[in-house]
């Protein structure tokens, strides 16, 4: 048997073993410098918070109004009618659906020709009543005369003594002088009647006379309304009339394409509940409806926007109604800029903002952006103000009206 080679050997024992001390050699390598490696020091990582945006509250005394829907109506409406007979001869030029006429103005002129002859007639008839009663008057001056000659020889009692002196027949001419005088005047009314004139400063809604036209007492001419003031009837819930401010404070209205408002005051309320709906009507008046001022004149049976003004909320916070979460509570940031959720009392709300009289002090952080899971204690980052609620005299948004048809809503308004 021919024995192996010791270097052959050799190359056997290289061939199996090297790999095998290549892998010990890298093994005792790692062992030795991951044993001499120097760990990293350890730090905290920062604390993670949550960017939300927030206000600072403000406590103050809030003026507020109630927005509403109202129709506007004339305060003082007049169907015009002769009391005389006659034909037409004259027509005021403005006596026209739409068209305005001052106050005295005549506005239908009635033919006045035969009651001038009335008032002659009836002048004639006094003069002659004056006359009969100056001569009646003379005869009775003389029986009294005659009596007195003859009182020696007479002896009448009171009445023989009366129809002696002519006195039922001086009696008898005064009456006459005051039936023609009572006439006088009813013929001088008559003819001043024969002039229609305009009662204020009106608006002719509508008219049905020309000239030529026959009228007769009681036909109808011409319907009027007053210009100097209209009035907005508002529909409000019973539950908001105690907010109401006093009568005579001031309200504002809004055209109905929403030009710039117009003053009013608060009137009056209806001293009925409509049956409809179980709201009460409030009253706002607005002088010189239709001088525009630079915007739309408020128009009759328009249906417009009414801020109604409300009693002052004392000592109360503003903030936006998006910030007031479910079961009016408030998120804050506190003092350590964690989130506390708290409570509070709610006086009014509106579409953009609530007022709240309890349970926020001034300076308090409020909320205003969401959190998804709001979990009390968690570490917030305020990052900016929300916008501040609009201030009181802005244009009231149109949110929760009063009667809108549009809406369907009629429980509520807007309380700004």
């Amino acid at each position: 048997m021919k024995q192996a080679s010791p270097i052959r050997v050799l190359g056997l024992v290289l061939r199996y073993l090297a790999p095998l001390l290549v892998v010990l050699a890298g093994a005792y390598v790692a062992k030795v410098l991951i044993a001499g490696r120097t760990a990293p020091p350890r730090s905290e990582p920062p604390p993670r918070l949550l960017p939300v945006e927030t206000i600072s509250v403000e406590i103050s005394d809030r003026d507020r109004s109630l927005e509403a829907w109202g129709t506007v109506r004339p305060v003082r409406r007049v169907v015009l009618r002769p009391t005389v007979t006659g034909p037409v001869v004259e027509v005021h030029p403005d006596l026209l659906a739409g068209g305005r006429v001052e106050a005295g103005a005549p506005l239908v002129r009635i033919d006045p020709r035969d009651y001038d002859l009335g008032v002659a007639l009836a002048r004639a008839d006094v003069a002659g009543a004056e006359a009969d009663l100056e001569v009646e008057r003379g005869n009775a001056s003389v029986a009294a005369r005659e009596l007195e000659l003859l009182a020696g020889d007479l002896e009448l009692d009171e009445a023989e003594r009366r129809l002696a002196l002519r006195e039922p027949v001086v009696a008898q001419r005064e009456a006459a002088l005051q039936t023609a005088r009572t006439q006088l005047e009813r013929a001088e009314l008559d003819l001043e009647r024969t002039a229609i004139t305009a009662p204020f400063d009106a608006l002719v809604l509508d008219e049905d006379v020309e000239v030529g036209t026959d009228l007769r007492a009681g036909t109808q001419v011409a319907t009027l309304v007053d210009t100097s003031v209209f009035l907005v009837e508002v529909s409000v819930p019973l539950a908001r009339l105690g907010a109401l401010r006093g009568m005579g404070a001031p309200a504002r209205v809004w055209p109905a394409d929403g030009s710039a408002p117009l003053d009013g005051v608060l009137a009056r309320i209806s001293g009925e509940v409509e049956p409809t709906g179980r709201t009460a009507l409030v009253q706002v008046e607005v002088a010189d409806p239709l001088d525009a001022r630079g915007g739309a004149p408020l128009l009759l049976g328009s249906f417009v926007r009414v801020e109604l003004p409300l009693a002052t909320v004392p000592s109360a916070a503003a903030i936006p109604r998006g910030a007031l979460r479910e079961g009016d509570e408030v998120w804050l940031v506190d003092e350590d800029g964690r989130l506390e959720i708290r409570g509070v009392v709610v006086a009014l709300r509106s579409e953009g903002e609530v007022l709240v009289t309890e349970g926020l002090d001034p300076g308090d952080v409020v909320v205003t952006s969401s959190i998804s899971v709001p979990v009390p204690g968690m570490r917030l980052e305020p990052i900016g103000a929300a916008a501040p609620p609009a201030e009181p005299g802005a244009r009231p948004a149109a949110a929760d009206p009063v009667d809108d048809p549009a809406s369907g809503a009629s429980d509520g308004g807007d309380l700004r």
